[in-house]
């Protein structure tokens, strides 16, 4: 059986990407690499004439070929982290930015202040599950809580699905087809949302890995962006228990007319957050 060195097989990939004007060529050979032969990249490092089979070798060349037409690696493998988790996606999920994860820290902040020991959570736009599946897994340890996420997208329900199950939380969190509010009947302790807010002019601008590869419907916010947060303001008063609030990622420069919507629909601002760069990223209002 042909079989070819590790270490000749991750300069031809590195060549590959970087005639693509990859940033990171050769972490990203490593990476893919890993995935396929199962070992870290210590493993790699120490071992760079480890022998490859022709048949791996296949699968990592023409992964490296997706990638070198600017397929993100979290959907060559159908996975990604998000808050020290590793969640099922695909190229109908949006992939999970770090910065969202601001919604979970925010979440639970606001929750180590409050002393009831049941929580309802509603997710709009739930996309893969992983805001909702990881704000549930933090927050039960100490309170009984169970969710509901929505999506417009029966495609990405299927994803949240399958995270739901995953993580066995399958009596805990419910996903349904719904336009935002649309087939919700109840009340929540607390509603969170990473909506569409990318202004429908810079879309074309975006990198081709987010243009091509991220659904369209999570990323275009309509004219400024804001259509997303027009709608779920109009709403949220009558879905929010008396003492609720709702959590929102919003874009840059969007936060004061977020805040303009939603005290038209009758919420009062009660935190924002920037993100590591300093962008207004977080907004938090409650009835």
């Amino acid at each position: 059986m042909v079989r070819t060195k590790l270490n000749e097989i991750l300069s031809l990939a590195v060549k590959i990407l970087a005639k693509q004007n990859l940033s990171r060529p050769n972490y990203e050979s490593k990476i893919i690499m890993s995935e396929i032969i199962s070992k870290d990249l210590l493993e790699m490092f120490v071992n760079p004439h480890l022998k490859i089979s022709e048949r791996k070798k296949r699968i990592f060349l023409k992964k490296i070929f997706s990638r070198s037409l600017g397929k993100p690696i979290s959907k060559i493998f159908g996975r990604k982290e998000f808050y020290s988790n590793e969640f099922y996606v695909n190229n109908y999920t949006l992939d999970p930015r770090p910065e969202s994860e601001l919604i979970i820290d925010v979440v639970k902040k606001i929750e180590r202040e409050k002393n009831n020991k049941e929580l309802d959570v509603l997710d709009l736009g739930v996309g893969s599950g992983c805001l909702l599946i990881s704000l549930v897994k933090e927050l039960c340890k100490k309170k009984e809580v169970f969710g509901t996420g929505i999506d417009i997208s029966s495609e990405a329900l299927k994803v949240s699905r399958k995270n739901v199950l995953k993580f066995g939380f399958q009596n805990r969190i419910k996903v349904l087809k719904s336009d935002w509010f649309s087939k919700i009947n109840s009340k929540f302790d607390v509603i969170i949302s990473n909506p569409p807010y990318i202004d429908e002019k810079y879309i074309s601008k975006l990198d081709d890995e987010v243009k091509y590869f991220d659904p369209l419907i999570a990323l275009n916010g309509g004219d400024g962006g804001l259509q997303a947060y027009e709608s779920i303001s109009q709403k949220s008063y009558k879905f929010l228990k008396s003492d609720g609030y709702i959590c929102l990622e919003i874009g840059k420069g969007q936060k004061k007319n977020v805040e303009i919507l939603f005290n038209k629909g009758g919420l009062r601002k009660i935190y924002d957050f920037k993100d590591l760069y300093g962008i207004d990223r977080i907004l938090v209002f409650k009835k």
